[in-house]
């Protein structure tokens, strides 16, 4: 795109309202010949006249003074036939660009949507079946191992463990027929205190047929249908058999974890301090769940 500056505007306008001009017909008369023949049987009229200046065309238009008449001058009259001609030229010229430009449009639009046989056309990579391993002991058949457990928990010292391959054992009430109805076939367990000494907590896995068993003792649970028992020796986790607890869970596919948490000064335990939370965060969540994610891979 051009641009065209202010001066050269007003130089423009300035020469169209009062310079010379090529289009001027003569102020009066001369002895100079005209520079031009008349054409033959062509009567001029030589009376003087004021021509209409060009207007640029940004203006609006002006009026003609009465009795002014046009003069047409041979050289005018050649010069705009010389255009014409051009104008013809140019046209010709553009439809000719513009025909070949929508050949070559048609060409490679009938080339994009040109048909690939079918037996060109690779047929889809078959999508493997996504196969969740941890929802079902079906899939996950090895049994837990009180190693592959807590072998090592970060920050909390292992004081007894077992496997109870009779789950009735490690629940009360409601909640040990739960167990029994969803065929729980072991429960690994373990007593461990924290590094500070405040808190001993008995841990567990539940080892269920299913994840839909695995949530229906959840649910059970989150009814107070029973408790876990805890797995105590007499020194520093004998509390667990003396005080009241609070019990954190979770499930994890076929497996119900759990935890079940006393404070070691004997005081009542109370399910809003944080440190609660804290424990079944870093035993719970994430070493349990993280010693059996390598099931699911």
């Amino acid at each position: 795109m051009s641009y065209r500056t202010a001066t050269d505007a007003s130089s423009r306008r300035r020469e169209l309202d009062g310079g010379p001009s090529p289009f001027r017909a003569p102020a009066g008369p001369t002895d100079e010949a005209p520079p031009y023949e008349a054409f033959p049987e062509t009567i001029i009229d030589e009376t003087p006249y004021e021509a209409e200046p060009l207007v640029d065309p940004r203006l609006g238009p002006r009026r003609r003074q009465p009795g002014a008449r046009r003069a047409q001058p041979r050289r005018v009259a050649q010069s705009r036939a010389n255009s014409r001609s051009w104008l013809r030229i140019l046209a010709t010229i553009t439809g000719i660009a513009l025909l070949a430009t929508c050949a070559a449009g048609t060409f490679f639009l009938l080339r994009d949507d040109r048909v690939i046989p079918p037996e060109t056309v690779a047929p889809p990579p078959a999508a493997s079946p996504s196969v969740d391993r941890l929802a079902s002991r079906a899939t996950d058949t090895e049994a837990v191992t009180v190693a592959e457990a807590f072998g090592a928990v970060a920050g909390y010292r292992v004081l007894k463990s077992d496997d109870l391959p009779d789950c009735r054992q490690a629940a009360t009430g409601e909640l040990a027929k739960l167990l029994d109805r969803y065929e729980c076939s072991q429960v690994v367990r373990a007593t461990l205190l924290r590094e500070d000494g405040a808190f001993a907590l008995t841990a567990g896995v539940v080892n269920l047929a299913d994840a839909a068993g695995a949530q229906a003792v959840r649910a059970g649970v989150e009814e107070d249908a029973g408790d876990f028992t805890t797995l105590h020796d007499g020194g520093e986790s004998a509390v667990l058999g003396r005080s009241a607890t609070v019990v954190g869970y979770n499930t994890y596919g076929h497996y119900l974890l759990y935890a079940v948490i006393a404070p070691t000064d004997g005081k009542k335990a109370d399910q809003n301090d944080p440190a609660y939370s804290a424990i079944v965060g870093e035993v719970v969540d994430t070493h349990l769940a993280g010693a059996l994610h390598w099931r699911g891979e």
